[in-house]
């Protein structure tokens, strides 16, 4: 029974250190396996550290940026350079960036313009400026010329009601014409600064009036002479009578009268009617008009007129005295004579 008991233990003890022996085989074999799987572990590390290392430069690079971009806006804000509004012409989006939300502006779209004509809008306000003065500047210098009172002289002759309205609308054409001769003017002459942006600006819009009429002068002598045919216009006003008793008469006997041209009676002639005549077809010059009685051959009046434009209409007005009234009815109180002594 003891020696069983004893067998039994010693058994016992040797699973007990066969075991150990079993883990250390395991353990050799394991060392043996190991350097393929070390191996691979490796290579997932490393490409692990390096996606990792790429992640914290592409993080860096992107911080370094917005760094840049807020130290060149404080940069510009603090030299007072500032940012202004400008003006695009003829250019085109190439492509525009969503920006995330910001608790100051919220959603933003920043769009990228590309190619066209650059332009600050203070450059385009600046130049409307001058324009307008300049043409405050001229108009009343215009009504004076246009006025009867107007005394004329070599460098402000008399301006007609035609010749005004000629003048006003160049005034106008200057004043629209002067942001697009700024806008010449800035690519041409390129201001390094603001203060010299905006004196070019003024000054282009100012002096648009000289720089129109150096245009339109280069212009009319490079152009080609071409045949133009004759030019017409017309000439309207009042025939009145000086003396109050011979309007009464001429009234009274119901004479009618005509005004014509002088030297071509025919061709343009008027029956007056209430005092009123108009000749039309004229041609563009100086003429001379004459007033009849339609029944008398005896011309009661001439005077010149000049036609300064074509399709334009010129007033003259007709004043007849006592005295050519006179003369004029003293040829038909002869003739009447001559045919009694001959009868």
């Amino acid at each position: 029974m003891l020696y069983s008991l004893v067998v039994r233990w010693i058994a016992k003890q040797r699973i007990y250190v066969a075991r150990p022996k079993d883990s250390e085989k395991d353990q050799d074999k394991s060392q043996e396996t190991s350097p393929a799987a070390e191996g691979d572990k490796n290579a997932q590390n490393k490409a692990a550290t390096k996606l990792e290392s790429d992640k914290k430069d592409q993080s860096q690079t992107a911080s370094q940026k917005e760094n840049d971009t807020k130290n060149q806006t404080q940069q510009t804000s603090s030299e007072g350079v500032g940012y202004a509004w400008v003006i695009n012409i003829g250019g085109y989006i190439k492509q525009c960036n969503q920006e995330s939300n910001n608790a100051e502006y919220g959603k933003s779209i920043t769009c990228e313009v590309k190619d066209g004509l650059l332009i600050p809008l203070y450059f385009i306000i600046m130049a409307l400026m001058g324009g307008s003065i300049s043409l405050t500047r001229r108009l009343p210098e215009l009504q004076k010329q246009a006025g009867s009172e107007h005394i004329a002289t070599a460098k402000q002759p008399r301006l007609s009601q035609y010749e005004f309205r000629e003048h006003l609308i160049f005034q106008m054409v200057q004043f629209i014409s002067a942001p697009f001769l700024a806008i010449l003017a800035y690519y041409l002459i390129e201001p390094s600064n603001t203060t010299n942006a905006v004196v070019l600006a003024f000054t282009a819009g100012f002096a648009s009036e000289t720089i129109l009429l150096m245009v339109r002068s280069v212009a009319n002598k490079i152009t080609p002479e071409t045949s133009t045919g004759p030019q017409y216009g017309a000439i309207a006003g009042i025939v009145l009578f000086k003396d109050e008793d011979d309007r009464k008469n001429v009234e009274k006997d119901r004479k009618k009268m005509e005004v014509f041209l002088t030297e071509l009676p025919h061709q343009a002639h008027s029956i007056v009617d209430q005092g009123l005549y108009t000749l039309s077809n004229v041609l563009v010059g100086e003429h001379s008009i004459s007033v009849k009685f339609i029944d008398s051959e005896k011309i009661l009046k001439k005077d010149i007129v000049k036609v300064a434009h074509a399709q334009a209409i010129f007033n003259k007005n007709i004043t007849i005295t006592k005295q050519e009234m006179e003369k004029a009815q003293e040829q038909p109180q002869a003739q009447a004579q001559a045919q009694a002594q001959n009868q």
